[in-house]
């Protein structure tokens, strides 16, 4: 064999074997190539079974959540019946009550309801509740929240005291409400002059048989207001006293000289001057025996202790001056220049806002809450009703020529004192107006209802008592 047949048999053998080679790399490369595509399913399929044992695993911790849920839901309403079933034992100035926490939390809104709900500490003695009242007016209170009925005695006298106490839990009675306003007439019995400028505020004390007035004149009066007579003046505000409060034995007094004054009622010596607002004090909050706020025009509200005369805290509350301030249990109400109503949420005293009322076109002069309603006065001339429960307005009162200084709500009638000179009855549910009060010559700027007795302070420098005709006498005193 020569050379050249040599070269071509080699040249075709190495042919042969590179396309075997070829062949077998071809065969390789599909191998691996289908390799991969069963590790990529593969890994797929284990991210899917990864993925579904995920998702059993968040449901099986949702069922065990719902499972938790459900037990502590059940136990709540447990303890919630149990806690409304609760005995409760109440030394009311000595005397001893047996009610339940039901009871007493009855009426939504109500001091009472505030004071046992579970959110403030109550004093106790020998397994007693405290409660530094005249048990002779509550046991009146507690029957009614038992039963719904309200059985006065004769005395006329004993029933101004037992609606004061009515009016000092923040609870209302269809039976001193709906005669008494709506169907009956009213007369002056009482003016009072002795002040020498305008009567700017006023409060009823002692079950009614007391009255204590503060005017721009500076100072503060008590009246009796069975004979219409001064029984006390007190001295030491350096302008206008614009709003008052009694508490226990001490009356507290705002005026526009920036301070707030804490008296001795009984001896009129001043116990504390609360200094820290920069512009006129304008309102009062009561929170409890020991505390109350301040609303001023310089558009805070502070906290005090009266007893110690700190002041606890201090927040902007408005963009323009306060005028009115209401505190029951952990919540806060103020109106203010700003033409703005805000809801405060006031646990553990950090005030956090929680809803803004807007609606009135001028400044908010006066507030009103009862149960589930907040009823607004207005220098718009409008007196409005709002839900507290979604802050909608759901009616306008509109009579009024002037500005709106006072409202005061008992059950489902409401009285508001104007710039117009009068004094208006009207019923909530419907918006009219039943009753039209005239006697003031200026503006009427102070309003307190206590029983069957509506108590006014005017611009005119007088005070007027009135009540429902024929049950008090024609005659009117004029006391000077």
């Amino acid at each position: 064999m020569d050379i050249t047949t040599l070269v071509d048999t080699f040249g075709s053998s190495l042919q042969t074997v590179a396309a075997s080679l070829q062949s077998i790399e071809n065969h390789i490369q599909e191998q691996a190539i289908s390799l991969e595509s069963e590790k990529t399913q593969l890994e797929a399929r284990r991210a899917q079974v990864e993925y579904e044992e995920r998702l059993l695993g968040e449901e099986e911790k949702q069922h065990r959540r719902e499972r938790r849920l459900y037990a502590e839901l059940v136990k709540d309403v447990d303890d919630l019946v149990e806690t409304n079933d609760e005995i409760l034992e109440l030394n009311v100035g000595g005397e001893h009550f047996t009610t339940t926490k039901k009871t007493l939390c009855s009426v939504p809104g109500s001091m009472l309801e505030a004071m046992f709900s579970g959110r403030h500490s109550l004093k106790k003695e020998e397994g007693r509740f405290l409660l530094d009242r005249d048990p002779n007016t509550f046991r009146y209170v507690l029957a009614y929240l038992r039963n719904g009925q309200l059985n006065l005695p004769e005395d006329k006298e004993k029933q101004q005291a037992i609606y004061a106490e009515f009016d000092y839990f923040c609870i209302s009675t269809k039976k001193q409400t709906i005669a008494s306003f709506l169907k009956k007439e009213w007369v002056t019995t009482h003016v009072l002059t002795e002040h020498e400028d305008i009567v700017m505020c006023l409060r009823v004390v002692d079950g009614g048989k007391k009255l204590v007035t503060g005017s721009k004149d500076k100072t503060v009066r008590m009246w009796d207001t069975n004979t219409g007579k001064c029984l006390m003046t007190y001295v030491g505000h350096k302008n206008s006293v614009r709003h008052i409060k009694v508490i226990d034995d001490k009356l507290i007094t705002a005026s526009h000289d920036t301070s707030v004054k804490v008296w001795n009622i009984n001896t009129s010596e001043i116990i504390h001057t609360l200094e820290g607002h920069t512009e006129y004090v304008m309102c009062i909050g009561v929170l409890n025996s020991e505390s109350i706020l301040s609303g001023s025009h310089d558009a805070t509200i502070r906290g005090w202790n009266i007893v110690t005369g700190e002041c606890f805290v201090e927040w902007k509350a408005h963009n323009g001056g306060v005028s009115c301030i209401k505190a029951i249990g952990n919540m806060v109400y103020s109106g203010s220049d700003d033409k703005t109503v805000k809801v405060w949420n006031f646990e553990n005293r950090v005030p956090t806002c929680v809803r803004i009322l807007e609606g009135h076109d001028q400044y908010v002069m006066s507030l009103s809450v009862k149960e589930n309603r907040l009823y607004t006065g207005s220098w718009d001339k409008t007196i409005k009703v709002w839900n507290l429960a979604d802050g909608e307005c759901i009616r306008t009162l509109v009579g009024h020529s002037q500005g709106v200084y006072c409202v005061r709500v008992i059950g489902r009638v409401l009285i508001s004192c104007s710039g117009d000179n009068t004094i208006r009855i009207w019923d909530t549910t419907t918006g009219v107006c039943h009753k039209i009060l005239e006697g003031h010559k200026r503006h009427v700027m102070a309003l307190k209802v206590v029983g069957d007795c509506i108590y006014s302070g005017s611009s005119d420098k007088t005070v007027r008592l009135w009540k429902p005709f024929p049950d008090s006498a024609c005659s009117v005193s004029v006391l000077v």
